[in-house]
């Protein structure tokens, strides 16, 4: 058994080759990363107390199998298992590229099955009602109207909308650049609406804003550094209490809105997917089932034969002798 001093130095030695083939190779970014690593740190910490200073990059099924069925694991979400095994997996390639493995041992390990939820998302209703409840007078609240209006009526993820750049405003052409997931790049279109704030936030305020410490960035915070991920969830979060909103709503929840809007109104999939960044047609599916579960109940609460009143069916399959 080796000293823990040592199996600590190999590995921290084995994630900064492991960080410099993520970033080199695959161009990932420092949350990605993160995860990688903290799910690595839990399963050698397993290894090292549970499966006697076994070496990260020599584990095998056997310890794998031991490990997702051990009291660390079973506590745990199944979507937050198959993160384990994704990080896993990632980990074994970068072992193969470096030739620390020739074998894959997650080739017999299942995938936990997750439970499909349906995303939660806004009524166009309160959509409205929530982007006419702020004070466009006030400067900041003006900022975050436009702000929330981007991220409903584009689509975008919180993380798209703070890394925006001026640049990426393309007012001439009605369009926004957006850098998503794994950098890729698509263009989304702007409402006539939607451009209009875009333009007026920019002129009026952005455009004015001296030593600002984030200079590129189009949102930009009181501290005149661009916004975080958590000012826009807290923010977003206050806006809706304030507005009477009674669902529980984060910046993801317009998103949700946006595609599940599209739909009902006969937008394509392959058109919602491609607006969304959506590298598989499986993520954008999901929108499909709320739209139908929607018309459904517009459906049985709007149509005059939705519900037949109590033995009307019935009585009339007697009066056809049926």
């Amino acid at each position: 058994m080796r000293a823990k001093k040592v199996y600590d130095q190999e590995f921290t030695k084995l994630i900064d080759e492991f960080r410099t083939w993520c970033y080199l190779l695959k161009n990932f970014k420092d949350n990605t990363f993160k995860s990688y690593i903290y799910d690595l740190q839990q399963f050698k910490d397993y290894l090292e107390e549970e499966r006697d200073h076994i070496p990260i990059e020599t584990f095998s099924e056997e310890d794998i199998t031991a490990y997702m069925s051990s009291d660390r694991r079973v506590k745990c979400s199944a979507k937050s298992n198959r993160r384990i095994l994704s990080s896993l997996k990632t980990f074994v390639k970068f072992c193969f590229h470096k030739e620390y493995r020739k074998d894959n041992p997650l080739i017999g390990i299942p995938k936990p099955k997750v439970e499909q939820t349906l995303p939660e998302f806004l009524t166009i209703d309160e959509v409205t009602k929530l982007l006419d409840s702020f004070d466009i007078s006030d400067e900041t609240e003006f900022r975050d109207k436009v702000l929330v209006d981007l991220l409903y009526s584009a689509g975008l993820r919180v993380s798209e909308v703070i890394e925006l750049r001026i640049e990426d405003i393309l007012f001439d052409a009605g369009l926004v650049k957006v850098t998503g997931k794994g950098d890729k790049v698509r263009l989304v279109p702007l409402s006539k609406s939607t451009l209009q704030y875009l333009k007026r936030y920019y002129y009026e305020i952005r455009f004015k804003l001296k030593d600002v410490k984030d200079p590129e960035y189009f949102f930009i915070s009181r501290k005149l550094t661009k916004m975080t991920r958590q000012s826009c969830w807290y923010r977003i979060k206050f806006y809706v209490e304030r507005a009477g909103i009674t669902k529980n709503v984060h910046p993801h929840t317009l998103r949700h809105s946006f595609a599940t809007h599209l739909l009902n109104n006969g937008a394509e999939l392959r058109t919602v997917q491609d607006l969304l960044g959506h590298e598989s047609i499986n993520t954008t599916q999901i929108y499909t089932h709320i739209a139908k579960n929607q018309a459904q109940e517009l459906y049985d609460e709007n149509h005059p034969r939705a519900k037949d009143p109590e033995g009307e069916v019935n009585n009339d399959q007697n009066n056809q002798g049926v």
